[in-house]
C-alpha cells in the first residue's frame, strides 16, 4: 500500500513524521506532498491523506482521508467551518484532533471517522548546557498574539534574559525587535532537531491566546516541552486546566497581563511534569481507527488488483 500526504506547508507539521515511523514498520510506503507538488504530481496512489484546509478536487480511484487537525480561525471561524463542511469532497474517513474539532464541522453523511490527536515519541533528555532562559516554539501567526509575550522580554523585569522563538515566518517580528537582543528568533528547522534546542533551554513558555479555537487544542508545544523535560510556564486556558486535570503536573499559570513573568518567582516555583503515556504516536494513530480501516482496504485492494 502507498499513501501520499498532501498539506498546505502553512504551519507545523510533527504528525507527518510520526505518520511515516508507523506506517513503513507496516510496509506501507509515505510519501509527503504540499498542494503545489501534488497539483504536478502524475503517479497513483493507493491512499490520499489531505491535512485540511480545503479539498474541492476531483476524486481519483484512491481510499481518501481528510484528516483536520484545527479549527478555523477567526474572524468568521464559524462560517468557514461551514463552508468547508458543505463544500469539501466526501472523503472514506475522517479524523479529527479532538471531540471539540469534530463539533466544529457538523458533517451528516455517516462517513466514518475517529479522533487522533497530538503525540510524542518517548526521549531521554541528554545534559546541555543552557543557552537560552526560556523557549517558545510554534506559530507566530497573527492569531497567536505574540507580541503581548516578546513586549515582556523589553521590559526590565526580563530585558536580562533571553528567549528564543523557534519558528518560521517572523521576518516582521524579528525587524520590530531587533534593537533587542535578548529576542533571539532562529528557524524554521527539521523536526527532529527541535529537541536539541529545547534542552539547551531552562523554562519553556506554552503562549496561547484565550480565544477559540486555540484554548480548545490540544498545545503540541506543551507536550514537547514535558517530553523534553522542560519546566513550563503558560497561559492559563480551559484545554491546559483540562490536561492537568487529568494527566497532573504542576506549571506556572502567567496572568492576562503577564506581570508575573518574572524570573525570580519562576526560580522559585516547584514544577512538575504530568503523565505522557497516553499521549505516545503509536497509541494515538492506534486510537484513531484509521489504521484498522487501511488494514481492511488493503485487503480488498489485495484481491482486486492481484497485489
Amino acid at each position: 500500500m502507498t499513501i501520499a500526504f498532501i498539506h498546505k506547508h502553512a504551519s507545523f507539521v510533527p504528525e507527518i513524521e510520526a505518520y511515516r515511523r508507523f506506517f513503513e514498520t507496516h510496509d506501507i510506503t509515505v510519501t509527503v506532498f504540499d498542494n503545489l507538488q501534488w497539483k504536478e504530481n502524475r503517479n497513483p496512489f493507493d491512499v490520499e491523506w489531505f491535512l485540511m484546509g480545503t479539498d474541492f478536487s476531483k476524486r481519483s480511484k484512491a481510499i481518501r482521508i481528510h484528516e483536520y487537525a484545527s479549527s478555523s480561525v477567526s474572524p468568521f471561524m464559524w462560517t468557514k467551518n461551514q463552508i468547508k463542511t458543505l463544500f469539501n469532497v466526501k472523503p472514506d474517513y475522517r479524523l479529527f484532533l479532538n471531540d471539540y474539532v469534530r463539533q466544529c464541522f457538523p458533517f451528516n453523511d455517516h462517513v466514518p471517522s475517529g479522533i487522533r490527536n497530538m503525540g510524542i515519541n518517548p526521549v531521554s533528555p541528554a545534559p546541555s548546557d543552557k543557552k537560552y532562559d526560556f523557549i517558545y516554539t510554534g506559530s507566530v501567526a497573527p492569531g497567536r498574539k505574540i507580541e503581548v509575550l516578546l513586549d515582556r522580554f523589553t521590559q526590565p523585569a526580563l530585558s536580562d534574559k533571553t528567549i528564543l522563538i523557534l519558528s518560521r515566518d517572523y521576518d516582521a517580528l524579528k525587524r520590530k525587535y531587533q534593537q533587542h537582543p535578548n529576542i533571539i528568533f532562529k528557524g524554521p528547522v527539521e523536526q527532529s532537531e527541535v529537541g536539541a534546542y529545547l534542552q539547551q533551554s531552562q523554562y519553556a513558555i506554552n503562549y496561547i491566546p484565550n480565544i477559540e479555537p486555540f484554548n480548545q487544542q490540544t498545545s503540541t508545544k506543551l507536550l514537547e516541552y514535558l517530553q523534553n523535560g522542560l519546566p513550563v510556564c503558560t497561559t492559563d486556558y480551559p484545554w491546559m486546566r483540562d490536561f492537568e486535570h487529568k494527566y497532573g503536573g504542576r506549571y506556572f499559570y502567567l496572568n492576562d497581563s503577564l506581570k508575573n513573568l518574572d524570573y525570580s518567582l519562576i526560580r522559585d516555583f516547584d514544577f512538575a511534569a504530568g503523565s505522557l503515556e497516553d499521549w505516545r504516536w503509536e497509541k494515538q494513530i492506534r486510537n484513531s481507527g484509521v489504521f484498522a480501516f487501511l488494514q481492511n482496504h488493503k485487503t480488498s485492494l489485495v484481491n482486486e488488483l492481484g497485489r
